[in-house]
């Protein structure tokens, strides 16, 4: 099932993250006992960012904070949204994409 996200296509390192899933709110509710979390990985290797939803009306919110952001390596991220369910091991791939992170501008080498 693909996840309606609005996941941005490019996000600036230093900045807060936020976006929201309202897809996976419905179909995998916390209620149920499901979690829901966002992996973020470098396309040239490196550590990922996970961030894991935190449920609101209608929708799993994610929000990353600047001190998570600022030193990331800018350049293209694979990200997967992935659903954790209640009985053990149970893992759904929601979606996946690509998106961007732009470089700080508020540091030395940050130019949009």
């Amino acid at each position: 099932m693909a996840s309606t996200t609005s996941i941005p296509a490019t996000l600036v390192a230093g900045d807060t993250w936020r976006w929201s899933d309202h897809t996976a709110h419905q179909q995998y509710h916390p209620s149920e006992g499901w979690v829901v979390r966002y992996i973020l990985r470098p396309v040239s290797g490196g550590a990922p960012l996970t961030v894991e939803g935190v449920s609101d009306v209608n929708a799993y919110e994610f929000r990353i904070n600047p001190s998570e952001t600022a030193d990331l390596a800018v350049g293209e991220y694979g990200w997967s949204a992935l659903a954790y369910g209640p009985d053990d091991g149970e893992r759904i791939l929601l979606n996946s994409g690509r998106l961007s992170v732009a470089p700080d501008p508020a540091t030395e080498n940050g130019s949009l």
